[in-house]
């Protein structure tokens, strides 16, 4: 390819990037629409109020596997849709 042949190529790889960052745009906006939500979390005490139970009656359904707890802190913490999800199912 001579100088001239290169130089007459710029404008149209000029626009082939246009368009591919056009297409990494729209690309970025439909990854970034489907991000989670962070998730909500409660507490023992928290999750007992909402079920209208004792705090070791949430301690038994969460060892029973009714509902989960987070393993990464020390501290029982349950995850919110999961204490709402339980107890549309159990209070009536």
């Amino acid at each position: 390819m001579s100088l001239d042949e290169s130089i007459a190529a710029i404008p149209i790889i000029l626009e082939t990037v246009r368009a591919l960052e056009r297409k990494v745009d729209s690309l970025m906006k439909l990854v970034e629409g489907r991000q989670p939500k962070p998730q909500k979390w409660l507490t023992l005490k928290q999750s007992a109020e909402i079920l209208n139970v004792s705090i070791p009656t949430v301690r038994r359904y969460i060892s029973r596997g009714l509902l989960r707890r987070n393993a990464a802190t020390r501290h029982i913490l349950i995850p919110a849709v999961d204490v709402e999800n339980f107890a549309s199912k159990v209070i009536v």
